[in-house]
């Protein structure tokens, strides 16, 4: 989801451009915020997740996640909203990206955690590739069409990945647990100890 809401502006530029009076850098900048925050937002992932647990971590990230989404439906009301939503989805990303590897160390034994983990990581890409259809299937391309049915067509676009969103924060916030009952490997039981932390400390203070 999170990659999905990434991009999906992009693949509707020129008729947002358009029916928004927006240009081409605040067009941008709804894909480019998630790289301005990666780097703090990923230094607050790993905090979270050192200090806390896996559960922690996916939920904070959910809980962001879906807070955004849910202000991109109100583009219509002005396009900054969903910056400001873009935002909140930005900082929810490096809780998802750090999480595969956790997963799999917590609810995989050690042969299969090599696969759990790659497809963990593409399930990134496969969020990119839907972000770049779903749009379309919404929107009318035709600039020349109904401004105001084109806007409604963008919010309904955006009310589906709300909705995904929160329906994924719900299930994450009451059903996702940090580990199984019965650990799947020995490793699973390996209590964590701040390493990423003290690591990052090392590498600033060396």
């Amino acid at each position: 989801m999170n990659a999905i809401a990434w991009i999906s502006i992009a693949p509707i530029s020129t008729t947002v451009k358009e029916v928004y009076g927006v240009d081409n850098f605040q067009v941008n900048m709804v894909s480019l915020i998630f790289f301005i925050l990666f780097l703090p937002s990923m230094l607050l992932a790993t905090v979270v997740f050192d200090k806390f647990d896996l559960r922690t971590g996916l939920v904070v990230g959910a809980i962001l996640q879906g807070i955004g989404a849910s202000l991109k439906y109100f583009i219509n009301h002005g396009f900054w909203i969903v910056l400001v939503g873009q935002g909140f989805i930005g900082v929810a990303q490096p809780f998802f990206l750090d999480s595969p590897a956790l997963v799999a160390t917590y609810w995989f034994e050690d042969s299969m955690r090599e696969i759990s983990i790659t497809f963990g990581t593409n399930f990134n890409t496969i969020g990119i590739a839907i972000g770049f259809i779903l749009p379309t299937l919404f929107v009318n391309s035709d600039i020349t069409a109904d401004h105001d049915s084109i806007k409604a067509q963008v919010a309904n676009s955006l009310l589906v990945q709300a909705i995904i969103a929160v329906v994924l924060m719900i299930l994450t916030i009451f059903s996702f647990q940090n580990k199984p009952k019965v650990p799947p490997s020995s490793n699973a039981t390996v209590e964590r100890d701040d390493a990423m932390c003290k690591s990052y400390w090392k590498l600033i203070t060396n």
